[in-house]
């Protein structure tokens, strides 16, 4: 009886751990798309500097300068996504093994130190997310700016 609870805990431990991995999965998916949508828009930000430099970088100068704090900010981010794609890849090798030696896990005097591991290694990918959306908050304040500084009237 005992060992159908220890069996019946370890695959419901590692149907968690496949659930977690699937998430995983599922986030560095979104997290590519973003990157290549950061990129194009860097792209296309850094075609419209240039433009408006060779137009009139005086007249252009505010906008140039709020462009090149918005690519900054696309880099940052773009920066902080492959990190964590290196982090949720390396996470998920960190699940696999343990779901494919969870049948002697419960043998093992550390057992329990795996699971922690990958439990501590996700809320640290957790602060790497929260970061990043600190800086779509900083690209949204951008836009706003953005947005009153071409409709002045709209301010109140």
């Amino acid at each position: 009886m005992e060992t159908q609870g220890r069996e019946g805990n370890r695959l419901l431990s590692d149907q968690r751990l496949l659930i977690q991995k699937s998430r995983i999965d599922h986030r560095i998916g979104e997290l590519n798309h973003e990157c290549k949508t950061n990129q194009v828009l860097i792209e296309q930000l850094e075609n419209l500097k240039q433009k408006m430099g060779e137009v009139d970088p005086h007249l252009y100068s505010a906008r140039i300068y709020r462009s090149t704090s918005v690519v900054k900010i696309l880099k940052q981010q773009i920066a902080n996504n492959h990190r964590l794609i290196r982090e949720y890849r390396h996470a998920q090798k960190m699940i696999d093994i343990e779901v494919e030696t969870s049948w002697i896990a419960d043998q093992l005097p550390e057992a329990s130190d795996f699971t922690r591991t990958i439990v501590s290694k996700l809320e640290e990918l957790k602060v790497i997310e929260e970061q990043n959306q600190f800086l779509k908050l900083q690209l949204s304040a951008y836009e706003e700016l953005k947005s009153t500084s071409i409709n002045p009237g709209s301010i109140r």
